[in-house]
C-alpha cells in the first residue's frame, strides 16, 4: 500500500516509520506495513525499508523469511517468467523487481523494487 512517488509526510501520516539514513536528498526509512494483505503473496505485518529522493519514493526493499521456492512459484504466476543472472528479474512498464536468493538453507531472500521514471 505505498505508491511511486509518495511523500515521506504522506507515508509518515499512514504508517509507522523510522528513518534509518538521510544523504544528497535521499532519505532511507523502515516503514511498517500493519496487513501485507497478500500482495506480493505476503500477509500479515511486514517492515519494508523505503528510499525517498526529493520527497518522492523511488524504491523498496523487502526482506523474506519464508518458503523461498513457494515464493518464487507464486511471483512467476503473477509476474510471468523472470530474467535470471544471479537474481531473478522482472522488468515491468513503471517497476523494477528483482528476487535475490540470500541464504537457502535459512528461507531468507529479498524483493527489491524501483520506479523506473526516477532513474533519470
Amino acid at each position: 500500500d505505498l505508491y511511486w512517488g509518495e511523500s515521506i509526510s504522506a507515508v509518515q501520516s499512514t504508517h509507522p516509520t523510522q528513518i534509518i539514513a538521510e544523504s544528497n536528498g535521499q532519505v532511507a526509512m523502515n516503514v511498517g506495513i500493519k496487513e501485507a494483505g497478500g500482495n506480493l503473496y505476503l500477509r500479515g505485518p511486514v517492515v519494508v525499508q523505503a528510499v525517498f529522493k526529493n520527497d518522492q519514493l523511488i524504491f523498496i526493499m523487502i526482506p523474506i523469511q519464508n518458503n523461498l521456492t513457494v515464493l518464487l512459484d507464486n511471483l512467476v504466476r503473477l509476474y510471468g517468467t523472470p530474467d535470471y543472472n544471479g537474481a531473478y528479474h522482472w522488468a515491468g512498464h513503471r517497476t523494477d523487481m528483482m528476487f535475490v536468493v540470500k541464504d537457502a538453507s535459512r528461507n531468507q531472500g529479498l524483493i527489491m523494487m524501483g520506479d523506473i521514471t526516477k532513474r533519470r
